[in-house]
């Protein structure tokens, strides 16, 4: 498979040397999966931060609630909240991870640069 990186960095040089191979790679599917990708994965890393925080919060803001007479179920909810909210966006992170990589897996080597261009062994001569 080839590395993200290099498709990442010099997508243009990529699909110039598939098509030395006649394959159609799909760049604009590539980058609209990666951007997708990405912006999952800025999200999932907003959404536990939040969650660590407010897990390391809980403790005392239920301590606080309590001493103030008022009702701690909301702060468990709210908990349980980020939990569910964070779990949804690292399951559709993951999605998005398997298609990706399902594309990567479809598109072969790249050829090295001494190979002349043609349909087969036939015509490179």
């Amino acid at each position: 498979m080839i590395d993200i990186k290099q498709i990442r960095s010099d997508l243009d040089g990529v699909v110039s040397k598939l098509n030395k191979k006649h394959f159609e790679f799909d760049s604009e599917l590539f980058l609209s999966i990666d951007r997708e990708r990405k912006e999952l994965q800025i999200k999932a890393e907003s959404s536990r931060a939040e969650r660590n925080t407010y897990s390391k919060n809980i403790s005392s803001l239920i301590h606080q609630a309590k001493a103030e007479g008022k009702n701690v179920e909301n702060l468990t909810m709210q908990g349980e909240n980020l939990k569910k909210a964070t779990q949804e966006v690292e399951d559709m992170l993951e999605q998005t991870q398997r298609r990706l990589e399902q594309l990567l897996s479809e598109v072969p080597n790249l050829p090295d640069a001494s190979v002349p261009e043609g349909s087969d062994e036939s015509s490179n001569i």
